[in-house]
């Protein structure tokens, strides 16, 4: 007899389901799902690793992540904590360039773009001329430059910033090579064959790159480093004058290595009175232009500074987060204290947010640049009368071109909303785009504790769910026309809820339920549903005390909990998909989370509080996306960091985790036994791409199989299991068994490639018993997917 087991995506069930053979989701549930994500599709997949991005100001006090969307390419997430906001972008934490900094090209933005803009303290104008951005190859951020090859470069008019004199200086860049046949240009100023700079690569005879340079007609530098590059590959490129911390002594590094040999010359850089432009160069007869044809990422001239005086790792990600030299991380200074940021509501409009506590005035935080925010009072025109110190709107929310505000503590059931278009305007009268105060006609005071904008003002009450909107469907609402009515009586915990599209999710009063809220047309009312039914056992004892919506790849709800356990709920309405797991971190515990928009994937990213080197931290940390590429970029380790560069034994940068046990992923091999000493491990064998980090246990346990008998009755089965095959999607690793304690290793004919298909003649060599699942767990950095599992009975 055979059973199969092919869907997963009912998640982890709660024991008291365990014998509801005859609930349609029961067999595509699990009794134990830890550190994977049921996918809409029926499987598991096991999630991602964390990356690493920074300890956060102060470990011992409480911080918070907020998310700020202005567009695909300007997503950030602030870091709020005591009396200060930081931000992160693109994965960095974002700092003030420092004065050495004179260009700094991110190439961030949209396809196809030709708006490059300059983000060093004194931006230049740059031109595109048959350039553009490419999104689907970079470095870091969201897009890189596209060089087409002749004719394509990029400008910015001649500038004292480019006259590096006798002083030292730093140009450095990522580079991608389509083409390697014939040689390339990097960067150069030309005013004639008298007067140019030039910086390239010369295909013809040994490859190297080349600096040169004539002024009135006089070779003023003339240096060749040997180096043959491969197509489709990314390169850390640094021309260095300081290299050793000699003055006069010239490098060029590839991704952190130097070639050739240091170069002596006290000669001046030369002045050239011509524009910068990156993508071409002269060769050294003045008779050839050189074009590249591929990409650049992360362009920076630094002057009187060299960044680099001795071999380094290149940078990890954008800068500054790559480059500790590079400026101080910025910020902005709060009222809010660490007690206070996880009571901020806010809500946003563009490139501003409005904040509210109920012992702060409103404020308004306004971004102008990736380096310049502002944080102000709002001044209002006629505020309410009834806001004071201590006695501020607790909720806020936009809805048909209002500010809405909710809920103080002397008015608790209260709603005050500005005029239409002038948030900050308060203007009494019966004017339709007045000012409007409602407070709710409920049997007993219920404070507001959420607002949401869907087709009508959602607000939810520690007691009740109400909306309010016009006096009919199509009309808004007025100072002299409204509607407010309840709905449902279940209440509402403080946690800011999730807005998707027409469905709200928001935590129940005692902490411990996730509801829908969701507008029914046939009964015109909005009904609230238990979502955590089927799971309720991960919240039984526990407060949901944070939560993201991650909408791609797939339609995931991430919860913190008040023990530090991260949970997921996968949900997909339209699919009757609702499956939950648990997610642990070893002995982290995660404490917030937020969700913004990437270029593929949503990123979610999380405050996780750790045990390192024997000190408490605090780190943020980013989820590594669920679709990674090929084996070697594979990343399954938490709060860890890549390498990606020449083959190497050395891997460091790893100061975050010292003396602690790691996994490792070097090449698409599993490395063990390694723990980091003075922020370093070491590899046996060199490997080009690593992946280091804390290890984390993937396990998945099923329920008991179920089988009908001749009048279609599920039923629990008896028998002995003596075979089970596992479908599996590009995986590698794991074990399996009747249970935790009984495991034999998942047979591979390849132990380097990626598993596609059916385990078969899995030994399960029980004997009988009512109760019959398997047991699998992958322990180990690689990726794992279950999709099915076919189980072989004998009576």
């Amino acid at each position: 007899m055979r059973v199969l087991k092919e869907s997963f995506n009912a998640g982890e069930f709660t024991e008291r389901l365990h014998s509801r053979y005859e609930i349609a989701k029961y067999k595509n549930a699990c009794k134990t799902l830890t550190n994977f994500v049921p996918l809409p599709h029926g499987p598991v997949t096991r999630r991602p690793g964390t990356e690493y991005i920074a300890e956060v100001k102060d470990s011992q006090n409480t911080t918070n992540l907020i998310p700020f969307e202005f567009s695909v390419q300007d997503s950030y997430i602030i870091e709020a904590g005591d009396l200060y906001f930081r931000f992160f972008k693109n994965g960095g934490e974002l700092a003030a360039p420092d004065a050495a900094t004179v260009l700094l090209l991110h190439f961030n933005g949209e396809k196809a773009s030709t708006s490059i803009l300059d983000a060093s303290l004194t931006p230049h104008t740059m031109t595109a001329t048959y350039a553009s951005l490419k999104t689907s190859i970079k470095k870091f951020g969201s897009s890189s430059l596209y060089n087409k090859g002749t004719g394509s470069f990029v400008s910015c008019p001649d500038s004292a910033d480019f006259d590096f004199d006798s002083g030292t200086f730093t140009i450095d860049f990522w580079v991608y090579f389509e083409d390697v046949s014939s040689s390339k240009g990097f960067f150069q100023q030309d005013a004639d064959s008298s007067n140019f700079v030039s910086f390239s690569w010369d295909a013809s005879g040994t490859p190297a790159i080349e600096f040169y340079s004539k002024l009135a007609g006089v070779v003023q530098h003339d240096m060749s480093f040997a180096w043959s590059p491969s197509i489709n590959t990314w390169y850390h490129v640094a021309l260095i004058r300081g290299w050793a911390s000699g003055a006069d002594s010239w490098a060029v590094t590839i991704d952190g290595t130097q070639i050739g040999t240091t170069q002596t010359d006290a000669t001046d850089y030369p002045n050239i009175a011509a524009v910068f432009e990156i993508g071409k160069a002269y060769d050294s007869t003045h008779a050839t232009l050189r074009y590249h044809l591929g990409m650049f990422d992360e362009f920076r001239a630094s002057k009187a500074s060299a960044r680099w005086t001795a071999n380094f790792q290149p940078p990890s990600s954008e800068y500054p987060a790559g480059d500790s030299s590079y400026g101080s991380v910025y910020e902005i200074t709060t009222t809010y204290t660490a007690n206070d940021v996880q009571n901020l509501y806010f809500t946003q409009s563009a490139d501003v947010m409005y904040f509210v506590n109920e012992n702060y005035v409103v404020r308004i935080l306004t971004r102008s640049a990736d380096v310049t925010w502002g944080i102000a009072d709002v001044s209002f025109t006629t505020a309410p009368s009834a806001w004071s110190v201590g006695d501020y709107p607790r909720t806020i929310v936009f809805y048909e071109d209002r500010l809405y505000f909710g809920g103080s503590p002397d008015q608790p059931d209260t709603i005050w909303a500005s005029d239409v278009g002038d948030y900050a305007v308060f203007t009494a009268g019966g004017a339709d785009d007045a000012a409007i105060t409602l407070t709710l006609a409920a049997r007993k005071i219920n404070d507001i504790r959420w607002m949401g904008s869907g087709r009508k003002l959602i607000i939810g009450t520690n007691g009740e769910e109400w909306w309010a909107s016009g006096s009919s469907d199509t009309e808004p609402m007025t100072p002299t026309a409204q509607v407010a009515k309840r709905d449902s009586s279940w209440g509402s915990s403080r946690v800011m809820p999730i807005e998707i599209g027409d469905t709200i999710f928001y935590i129940q009063r005692n902490g411990r339920i996730v509801r829908e809220l969701k507008y029914e047309y046939s009964q015109d009312a909005y009904i609230s549903t238990d979502l955590s039914i089927l799971g309720e056992h991960l919240t039984r004892d526990y407060e949901i005390i944070d939560m993201a919506y991650q909408q791609r790849p797939y339609q995931v709800l991430w919860c913190v909990r008040d023990d530090g356990t991260l949970l997921s709920l996968s949900y997909l309405k339209e699919h009757e998909v609702v499956g939950w797991a648990k997610h642990t971190s070893g002995s982290g515990e995660f404490e917030s989370v937020a969700v913004i928009s990437g270029a593929t994937e949503d990123e979610v990213w999380f405050i996780v509080k750790r045990v390192v080197d024997g000190s408490d931290v605090k780190y943020i940390e980013r989820l590594k996306p669920f679709n990674y590429g090929d084996l070697d970029d594979a990343f399954f380790v938490d709060s860890g960091l890549s390498y990606d560069g020449p083959a190497a034994t050395t891997i460091s940068g790893l100061d975050h985790l010292e003396g602690e046990a790691v996994d490792v992923l070097a090449d698409g091999l599993v490395v063990t036994g390694k723990t980091v000493t003075s922020g370093t491990i070491t590899l046996a064998t060199a490997a080009s791409k690593v992946h280091v980090g804390l290890p984390y246990d993937s396990e998945l346990e099923t329920l008991d199989l179920v089988s009908q008998d001749d009048k279609g009755t599920l039923q629990g089965v008896i028998g002995r299991v003596t075979n089970v095959a596992i479908r599996l999607i590009n995986s590698l690793g794991g074990i399996f068994g009747p249970s935790s304690s009984t495991t034999d290793a998942i047979p591979y004919d390849d132990s380097t490639t990626e598993f596609t298909g059916w385990t078969r003649d899995l030994t399960f060599d029980e004997g009988y018993d009512e109760t019959k699942t398997v047991y699998i767990k992958c322990n180990e950095p690689l990726p794992f997917e279950v999709a099915a599992i076919l189980f072989d009975l004998e009576d």
